[in-house]
């Protein structure tokens, strides 16, 4: 959290993979004394892509970007800073369900899982899709999402079943579980 003297930033990384990104963009962080509050980092295709939203000291922005500009061209790597708003984030209340998608590649799956999610008033906390390759290539996505608690999850269960037949995927549905002292 952010407090008088300090200003949260929200910070990409975008570049051609390899071993090295994240200490290399890590110690540019700890070197100006920011500090990571959320981040997700992963590679597409042979690309590495980062998003992290981090708490930088007050004054410190010119250093992080004089830093963060220093990684540019010796990484060969695309990085974007900007302002994010201050206070807390946002709770989304609800039931936590992990969300599998899988049949046949073919364009549209991730919009009409999509929209029918954002139809039912659910929020996508986490998405991520791959393709299997193969004689018949695979499509599979796996989500985190919160769902109203007044929806259900038999009501939502029928909502995905439809989807399901509409693009020739099979969906799954599992509750998220917390673990026992968290």
């Amino acid at each position: 959290m952010t407090n008088s003297r300090s200003v949260r930033f929200a910070l990409s990384v975008l570049g051609r993979d390899r071993p090295g990104i994240v200490a290399a963009v890590s110690r540019v962080l700890t070197g100006t004394g920011c500090n990571i509050e959320d981040s997700s980092m992963t590679r597409l295709r042979g690309a590495f892509a980062m998003l992290l939203i981090i708490v930088a000291p007050q004054g410190a922005e010119a250093r992080l970007r004089a830093g963060l500009a220093g990684i540019l061209g010796a990484e060969g790597l695309v990085v974007h800073l900007d302002s994010y708003p201050e206070g807390d984030p946002q709770v989304v209340e609800g039931d936590g369900y992990f969300l599998g998608v899988h049949g046949a590649d073919h364009p549209g799956i991730v919009a009409a899982v999509a929209g029918l999610l954002a139809d039912l008033g659910i929020n996508i906390v986490d998405l991520s899709t791959h393709v299997i390759p193969g004689q018949v290539p695979v499509y599979v996505m796996t989500l985190e999402i919160v769902a109203p608690q007044h929806l259900g999850r038999r009501a939502l269960e029928a909502r995905l079943d439809a989807v399901s037949k509409e693009i020739s995927c099979a969906i799954t549905l599992h509750p998220v579980e917390t673990a026992p002292g968290l």
